[in-house]
């Protein structure tokens, strides 16, 4: 993936509100060769310790009330590997949590670099497959 692939998606992005269609967007922009929209949706779940049994589709934020460091999931690939992604800023890699709207973005992208291998996106509660 380049960075005008990147940027142009992140044009995308920016003004749609959680109705609207962004698959046709993707569609209609000559992006559909970079990026694949799944039917997988994310739901969020802040807690203090990440449980034993971790659920399908469900990104746990792990932390205190102003303070998390890591958010955890199932990788939607279904290899059933669990990705712990680090949330602490002044540690490398980082990655950032936000919700809006009831709906979670996690950014920079996610790139297993064993297992799968999937490269991917989770924007808005939504998964998007980089390739």
């Amino acid at each position: 993936m380049n960075k005008n692939s990147l940027a142009q998606f992140n044009n995308i992005l920016q003004g749609f509100s959680k109705h609207e269609d962004l698959s046709s967007e993707i569609n209609s922009s000559n992006l559909t060769n970079v990026f694949e929209e799944s039917n997988q949706k994310f739901e969020y779940k802040f807690i203090e310790e990440l449980p034993e049994n971790i659920a399908h589709n469900i990104i746990y934020i792990v932390g205190e009330k102003n303070y998390q460091w890591m958010a955890a999931f199932i990788c939607p690939c279904g290899c059933e590997a669990v990705i712990k992604l680090n949330l602490l800023k002044k540690t490398y890699p980082t990655w950032k949590v936000s919700v809006k709207r009831d709906l979670i973005t996690i950014r920079p992208s996610i790139r297993r670099i064993v297992g799968c291998y999937k490269h991917f996106l989770i924007i808005r509660g939504r998964l998007f497959y980089i390739y």
